[in-house]
């Protein structure tokens, strides 16, 4: 076990036994907040704990994905590298709790945001060949920001539900993705749907109210990937999709290269906007 914490590229993955070392945000501020009332590690271990129980399948808890900007180091002036987790207030994570499931192409999984701003929690299907999480039917709440929010107990209930009817959501994301695999997408329709993102994008950059689910730097990921897809398919002589649209969305979308405070919230705004937008809903 490693006495500090080894960032790389200002990022660094913790397991909840390292996260528990560091210092608890209760005593470093005084107090919990409203739109946190608990500590991340014991939120972590109460999903995973009321995840086994409900579902009764096997979970497993990725690296937790943490930021330097917003870990604090606390009492303590020796040098940077050398600052035990013990001294660090990590203010900022996200990860994943993925549930077992017989597909190997896809399972479940429930991802966590504790941030600054408060909690987010999203249910969606995990790819897992590319580790891509997607978020349909809403199933995300937040106690921050305009959309989703609830008070936090309010949202475990709503998580509690969720797991509830495991099976229905499950199967109805595998029939979504059904869907989207059918939907075969035109050249024009791709760069049609582009072009909406990426204007919608500059406009909301600009103080416009419309729903830009990406942001100017990540729809030019998007366009990117987008284009390598199509070369492999064209090459391979298969169609390209809308769920091969989705893929290249949701792979620009991942907490190393995207605002992790938003990160969900993107993720579920384009899944719905793709569904919506070659009517899939």
């Amino acid at each position: 076990m490693t006495n500090t914490i080894l960032w790389k590229d200002s990022y660094a993955e913790l397991d909840v036994p390292t996260l528990k070392r560091t210092v608890r945000y209760e005593l470093a501020k005084g107090g919990l907040r409203k739109a946190a009332p608990i500590e991340h590690f014991q939120l972590l271990e109460n999903i995973v704990e009321m995840t086994q129980i409900a579902t009764k399948r096997e979970v497993q808890l990725d690296p937790i994905i943490c930021t330097e900007a917003q870990a604090l180091r606390m009492m303590w002036a020796g040098k940077r590298e050398e600052c035990p987790a013990e001294n660090y207030l990590i203010q900022r994570l996200l990860t994943r709790i993925q549930i077992q499931d017989e597909n190997e192409d896809l399972n479940m999984s429930i991802a966590v945001a504790y941030n600054e701003s408060g909690i987010q929690v999203a249910f969606g299907t995990n790819v897992r060949i590319c580790t891509n999480l997607n978020i349909f039917g809403g199933t995300l709440w937040s106690t921050y920001g305009s959309r989703n929010k609830v008070p936090f107990d309010k949202g475990m209930e709503v998580l509690k539900s969720w797991l509830a009817s495991f099976n229905l959501i499950r199967n109805t994301n595998i029939d979504t993705i059904e869907k989207l695999q059918k939907t075969i997408i035109m050249p024009n329709e791709i760069e049609q749907f582009e072009g909406k993102l990426l204007q919608n994008a500059v406009l909301s950059n600009n103080g416009k109210a419309v729903d830009a689910p990406l942001n100017v730097t990540e729809v030019c990921r998007m366009v990117e990937e987008i284009d390598k897809e199509r070369s492999k398919k064209q090459d391979s002589g298969n169609d390209f999709t809308a769920w091969d649209l989705t893929n290249t969305g949701t792979a620009v979308l991942k907490p190393k290269t995207s605002n992790m405070i938003d990160l969900l919230d993107s993720t579920e705004r384009f899944n719905s906007t793709i569904l919506q937008y070659f009517n899939l809903n």
